[in-house]
């Protein structure tokens, strides 16, 4: 087949087969069911969302904030999992140690399971 085909025919093929395998590829990447549906977040719920200006509870989850600001110009260096809901329970990300600017080592992280028990949320 190669030597019917010849060289620039070969050529086409091959850059016709590779931008299907790339552009195929792009698309199924960017589906994502569970956060927005997809790249440009057109998912939808058909449950009403809770109002903006009300706290349901407050937990510190990172004690090492005001040592790692000070640490750091004031400046928080620092990304956090997004709390996981399960139900009535959620599963967050927590730190604890001590903060050193220079080794991680010597800090916890750990995951923490909570549940919604009368309109609560307690440690599970």
């Amino acid at each position: 087949m190669v030597r019917e085909l010849g060289a620039k025919s070969l050529r086409k093929l091959c850059i016709t087969v590779f931008m299907f395998v790339s552009l195929t590829g792009a698309e199924a990447q960017s589906w994502w069911p569970q956060w927005a549906l997809n790249s440009q977040h057109t998912g939808q719920v058909g449950v009403a969302g809770q109002p903006l200006n009300e706290i349901f509870t407050s937990i510190a989850y990172d004690p090492l904030v005001p040592a790692e600001m000070a640490a750091n110009q004031n400046s928080l260096l620092a990304h956090y999992q997004v709390p996981l809901i399960d139900g009535s329970r959620v599963f967050m990300e927590f730190k604890g140690g001590t903060y050193n600017k220079n080794r991680y080592s010597t800090e916890i992280w750990g995951e923490n399971a909570f549940q919604w028990v009368n309109g609560q949320l307690g440690q599970s």
